[in-house]
């Protein structure tokens, strides 16, 4: 959701859930802080699931893993919102609204399709889109 990626931006946390940040050997001096880290995003998204979703991932062994079963399992209903809404824009009118609320209707319908525009899943996702 928006404000789960808002969240992990605004902590900086981005990069692990993409896998940017590879897990590191376990004798690495750095390990403990990566590690938690990365139960910290566990917890954020198993706790931010419904608990029969929760289940379905609360044995994977770090968020990217987390977030891309996610993504396989979910992503794919996003394509029916996203003609729905490309509908919904296309046939919208003013009819008897006022300016203001025409556009403010129409402005959070774009701001709703924006947001099904694809998320960057993985690393190499993440390479390709800053190209």
């Amino acid at each position: 959701s928006r404000t789960f990626r808002m969240t992990l931006i605004s902590k900086n946390k981005m990069a692990f859930l993409l896998g940017i940040i590879p897990v590191p050997s376990v004798k690495e001096p750095f390990y403990s802080a990566w590690e938690r880290c990365n139960t910290l995003i566990m917890s954020w998204l198993v706790n931010s699931l419904s608990s029969s979703i929760a289940q379905s991932v609360i044995f994977f062994e770090n968020a990217n893993d987390i977030w891309n079963d996610l993504h396989e399992q979910f992503s794919q209903g996003d394509l029916l919102r996203i003609a729905e809404l490309q509908e919904e824009i296309y046939v919208f009118s003013q009819g008897n609204r006022l300016v203001s609320d025409f556009y403010i209707t129409l402005k959070t319908l774009w701001e709703e399709l924006e947001n099904y525009h694809p998320f960057i899943t993985s690393s190499c996702e993440a390479k390709k889109y800053n190209k």
